[in-house]
């Protein structure tokens, strides 16, 4: 009887047990259906982000995925589809049909949703400088960072001088003016301005600064639709891993000029001239639709930052200053106005310093160095050949000084009085110009260009004992939502 009893109790007990067993398989059957799908998805993620535009990375070393897919429109709808192919290969079950003899699980994606896209063209190009910077610091690391932040504070007692100098010039052409028609009146005896003839007009200086003019660019394009003048895509923040400010300037400065041609090396023929603008480095200092009036806006920028320094240093050397005074004197002749001499005198040493610079820019364009700063030593120009100076400047090319800085650390220096959304947005501008040039970019939009983005996706799984426990019920048990953010490392 007592058997017969304990063969009715495991009776009894034998379906709990099974049922606890059930669970227990189920439980187990569900966390590997979930680590399955956190696997899908980790390999779609990569599998998406490996089709990063060619061009892009070829040409600038960026890691973008183009959303128009080679269209001219972008698509939420083709991006999604695209992610979700690389799901269902991964996943083992598509459409309800097996992929293989073995399918241990059995999921579908029943939703699937992106959004908060990062642009290359975010926060005014910030997207972009952020990249840029990453990709220099990757490549140099920190060894040549002192020296541009020397570069920098150059740059800024520079920009001091520069200004120094404006307010100098139109004070001292005003002051001899006044002086001269106060002569005129009282003695009835003009002054000649014996630098009157000196100051170039735009084209004629350019014809001075370059040893061979015939080779300028001519090339002009239109700016309508560019991506710094267009309505753009809008996208999530930036990371905010490098933000701006002057450290982290340096470095995207090295990135411009690594990666953008400038007008020394396409007239010295060490690189060959851009496919959208040539000179592509005065076109981001200065936005122009012109090779010519970018690089004439240049010249006259590095005009004055010379002119500034050589009329700085004039005022220091003695010796200069009394040859400028005798000739101001020679010029002026007998009076009873001392101060008109010495007016000329400053209006000399003006002189003296633009044609210097006009020698110095010539130079950098040349390849050659130049000093920040003059000494007598590092002085070119004579005051005798500064009223001749067109008939001389052959004469000086091919000069050169071992210590000084050369155009493109001159380009650094601009550089650095730039506005960074200008900086941003202009790179993108030549970026998004010599890429349509190219089979693979002709529908290139830099907005819409990604590297990183949210995905949603929903998931509906097969229960293990279907015929048993219904995960697919009103429990949800067989349902996931899967939220990620996925961008690229760098």
């Amino acid at each position: 009887m007592k058997r017969a009893q304990i063969t009715v109790f495991f009776s009894l007990l034998l379906p709990l047990f099974l049922a606890l067993l059930g669970a227990c398989l189920e439980s187990a059957y569900r966390q590997a259906q979930r680590s399955d799908i956190q696997r899908s998805l980790v390999l779609s993620e990569y599998s998406f982000l490996s089709e990063y535009q060619k061009e892009l990375w070829e040409r600038y070393g960026l890691f973008y995925v183009d959303t128009g897919y080679g269209e001219a429109r972008e698509s939420a709808e083709k991006v999604e589809a695209e992610i979700l192919d690389y799901l269902y290969l991964n996943l083992s079950w598509e459409g309800g049909e097996a992929k293989s003899a073995f399918v241990p699980f059995q999921t579908v994606v029943s939703n699937i949703d992106t959004g908060n896209y990062c642009r290359l063209t975010d926060e005014g190009g910030m997207g972009f400088y952020e990249q840029a910077v990453a990709y220099e610091q990757d490549l140099w690391g920190a060894s040549l960072l002192a020296s541009w932040m020397e570069t920098e504070r150059d740059a800024r007692e520079l920009s001091g001088q520069e200004h120094i100098f404006e307010e100098s010039r139109e004070q001292k052409y005003q002051n001899l003016e006044i002086l001269r028609q106060r002569r005129l009146k009282e003695e009835e005896e003009d002054v000649d301005d014996p630098t009157s003839e000196l100051w170039q007009e735009d084209d004629a200086l350019l014809a001075a600064v370059i040893k061979n003019p015939e080779n300028l660019s001519q090339r002009t394009v239109s700016l309508q639709g560019i991506p710094s003048r267009r309505a753009l895509l809008q996208g999530e923040k930036t990371t905010g891993r490098f933000p701006g400010n002057p450290v982290n300037d340096q470095w995207f400065h090295t990135y411009e000029l690594e990666k953008f041609v400038n007008a020394r090396e396409a007239l010295c023929q060490e690189k060959p001239a851009g496919s959208w603008l040539g000179y592509e480095m005065e076109y981001i200092l200065m936005g122009k639709e012109s090779d010519r009036e970018n690089l004439r806006a240049v010249v006259n920028r590095l005009l004055l930052l010379r002119e500034g320094a050589n009329y700085a240093y004039l005022l220091t050397d003695e010796s200069k200053k009394q040859e400028a005074y005798a000739l101001a004197g020679l010029l002026v002749g007998f009076t009873l106005m001392p101060e008109l001499v010495e007016a000329l005198q400053q209006v000399i040493l003006l002189g003296w310093a633009y044609g210097e610079s006009v020698l110095d820019v010539r130079a950098l364009l040349q390849g050659n160095k130049v000093p920040l700063l003059k000494t007598a030593d590092s002085w070119k120009l004579p005051l005798s050949q500064v009223f001749t100076l067109k008939s001389h400047l052959a004469d000086y090319d091919g000069q050169t000084w071992e210590m000084g800085q050369g155009y493109e650390d001159y380009l650094r220096l601009l550089l650095t009085f730039a506005g960074r959304k200008e900086k941003c947005m202009r790179g993108l501008d030549i970026m998004e110009g010599v890429i349509r040039t190219t089979e693979r970019g002709r529908h290139l939009y830099v907005d819409q260009c990604v590297d990183g983005l949210t995905l949603q996706v929903s998931f509906q799984g097969m229960s293990l004992f279907s015929g048993i426990l219904d995960g697919a019920g009103a429990s949800g048990a067989g349902k996931w939502q899967a939220e990620r953010r996925f961008a690229y490392d760098w």
